[in-house]
């Protein structure tokens, strides 16, 4: 975290264990005006979201299953439905087929 004299605080460092993240992406997911962000995990067939709190201060991660053998790869970021929050998109590599998409939206 930069702490605004052209330096940084130590580092903060948040498990994913055995998931192999591939991609991370960060946004206001929630409106809360801290940043949060998502983890594409290859490993465990999901995606993390981690709330930031501000101050160094981080929620559990969130885990979201994308299917079994669903392999997530990338993932995108937007207000699809115009509901005012950020959804999340995510390409699913599933084995022996099309690349197919995955999104959740907030309600």
């Amino acid at each position: 975290m930069g702490i605004g004299n052209e330096s940084f605080a130590s580092q903060i460092t948040i498990s994913t264990v055995s998931s192999r993240p591939l991609g991370i992406s960060i946004a206001d997911f929630n409106n809360g005006r801290m940043l949060d962000f998502v983890i594409v995990n290859y490993g465990t067939h999901s995606i993390s979201v981690v709330y930031g709190y501000g101050s160094g201060r981080y929620s559990n991660p969130i885990i979201y299953f994308t299917g079994y053998d669903s392999f997530p790869v990338t993932l995108a970021i937007g207000d699809f439905n115009k509901g005012s929050y950020l959804d999340i998109a995510v390409e699913l590599y599933v084995a022996s087929a099309v690349p197919r998409y995955t999104i959740w939206k907030q309600q």
